[in-house]
């Protein structure tokens, strides 16, 4: 009995997880307001110290993505919330993941959010204003950054944001081709 007791108390932390409310698609959300929603990682926490636990690898909520979309909005229980910040240590060791797009409503992205994304090259930040991040938000600041044409300059004056190589958000994506209007008449592809 004192053999199960000890496998039991190694073995069980490993399929642990904290409580989440919602998933929608690949996503989790907590709900952290009235009508207002973080994407979360149950297999990740980060405490107030800022130090963090994780179970298992970290990775098994979004470990096998290579591309993710993050919506402005999301509907649960036929109530409709604003996705407002991204928590610490969402897409922990997600080594997979190579591009990742920011609605304009996230205003926060906690520490160590995306650490250990080795793979990200492309991240897509629709928000004007620049989300709050910390010097432990990304690890890995060699991916590109693309923004609203409006806001290039806030990025990169922004602390942390400004560390990654800045380039605007195409106008259009058509054919597999990205169109930025450059007056009345011209186009650049």
């Amino acid at each position: 009995l004192s053999t199960l007791f000890v496998v039991c108390t190694i073995i069980m932390p490993l399929f642990a997880q904290r409580d989440y409310d919602f998933k929608s698609g690949d996503l989790y959300y907590e709900i952290i307001g009235a009508n207002s929603v973080q994407v979360m990682n149950p297999y990740v926490e980060v405490h107030g110290d800022g130090s963090w636990s994780t179970w298992g690898e970290g990775n098994q909520a979004y470990g096998v993505l290579n591309s993710i979309n993050i919506p402005n909005i999301v509907e649960y229980d036929g109530t409709l919330y604003d996705v407002n910040s991204i928590a610490g240590g969402a897409f922990y060791n997600c080594s997979t993941l190579t591009s990742i797009t920011i609605p304009n409503s996230v205003t926060s992205i906690g520490v160590y959010a995306f650490k250990m994304c080795s793979g990200l090259t492309e991240i897509r930040c629709f928000a004007t204003t620049p989300p709050n991040i910390y010097s432990t938000t990304f690890s890995n600041y060699s991916a590109t950054l693309y923004v609203p044409n409006q806001s290039v300059s806030a990025y990169k004056t922004a602390d942390y944001w400004n560390k990654f190589t800045i380039e605007r958000v195409p106008d259009y994506f058509v054919d597999g081709l990205y169109y930025n209007i450059l007056s009345t008449n011209t186009v650049e592809v």
